[in-house]
């Protein structure tokens, strides 16, 4: 289903009990939500989740920007690594601003937040700027955002964690 999130049509699936405990899953760069695996998708609904996995904007479903033309990849990481300014039609500032109008359009005041790669990026800023929407935390794949997530006060505290691949993950719970 679509729904209005910052101003932007945003593709919604939802899953689960709708009393459950809400779950935002946002994906990475390019991916669309069926990028989350349909078998985790029902078994975090079976656990009692209310799971709610959308495409970002300019993918999938929801409303593009084909308008503002395709950037070039190569262009802006050879600008960022030769520390010159990238520009981009948008940035993730934005996208956590999608993503916390998703959970506007659904009538939730918060959410456990689990981001993919740069959707860890984006779920990293709405806890760093908004961590009253964010219930929990968990990252995969990603980078950290800086120090500001952790030091910032905002109820959040960080537990290290290992997953079976060996690969670092993080997840945050309020205090």
């Amino acid at each position: 289903m679509k729904v209005l999130a910052n101003g932007l049509q945003i593709e919604v699936d939802l899953q689960g009990p709708p009393e459950g405990e809400p779950l935002l899953l946002i994906m990475g760069l390019g991916m669309p939500l069926v990028g989350w695996p349909d078998e985790l998708v029902v078994d975090l609904a079976a656990r009692g989740f209310r799971v709610i996995r959308f495409d970002n904007r300019d993918i999938g479903l929801s409303q593009g920007f084909e308008q503002r033309g395709v950037p070039s990849l190569a262009r802006a990481s050879l600008r960022y690594m030769l520390r010159l300014r990238v520009h981009s039609p948008y940035s993730l500032a934005d996208m956590a601003a999608d993503a916390l109008g998703v959970l506007d359009a659904l009538g939730l005041a918060s959410a456990h937040v689990c981001g993919a790669s740069m959707g860890g990026m984006i779920a990293q800023h709405m806890a760093a700027t908004r961590p009253e929407r964010v219930r929990s935390l968990t990252l995969g794949g990603c980078r950290a955002w800086g120090r500001a997530c952790v030091e910032a006060g905002n109820g959040l505290s960080l537990g290290a964690k290992h997953s079976h691949a060996g690969r670092h993950g993080a997840h945050w719970q309020r205090r």
